[in-house]
């Protein structure tokens, strides 16, 4: 495949997911509580990508090191980690997120998209590797809190 196709790939892979979630709260409209919390969910997520995104521009935590924070990554992860964690338990869209292969497809597919950010070359792994390490406790802390 081409660059620019490669690239397109790369560019819908974080809106596909965003939809996906927000099919997920739309599906659940019917109990507006829920619907409510899970969006909230989502900007709390979006939120933690984001801040970490600002606190490092700041503060310059990643560039004293050589490297640069991936927002690609961070957001990525925060949509996955609400599809794979935050549905496990869910029936939703007709238990698609209950299925079983789900708790592959979600991690698999965050590794081929950092996989292809590599092979693109929009950052180098210890760039997405430490944007993971820096949010996955934050994401673990949200996850924890919305039990």
């Amino acid at each position: 495949m081409s660059y620019q196709t490669l690239d397109t790939l790369a560019d819908l892979y974080v809106p596909l997911l965003f939809l996906l979630m927000l099919i997920s709260v739309a599906s659940k409209l019917k109990q507006p509580t829920v619907a409510l919390k899970e969006f909230c969910s989502i900007l709390l997520l979006a939120g933690i990508a984001y801040g970490m995104m600002f606190a490092d521009s700041a503060q310059s935590l990643w560039s004293q090191r050589g490297w640069d924070y991936s927002t690609h990554t961070a957001t990525a992860a925060a949509c996955v980690w609400y599809l794979f964690w935050l549905h496990k338990g869910r029936r939703t869209l007709g238990g698609l997120f209950q299925h079983k292969a789900v708790y592959v497809f979600w991690p698999l597919s965050l590794i081929a998209y950092l996989a292809l950010m590599r092979y693109q070359q929009y950052h180098s792994w210890p760039d997405m590797l430490s944007t993971l390490l820096a949010v996955l406790p934050i994401y673990c802390i949200h996850y924890w809190a919305t039990r």
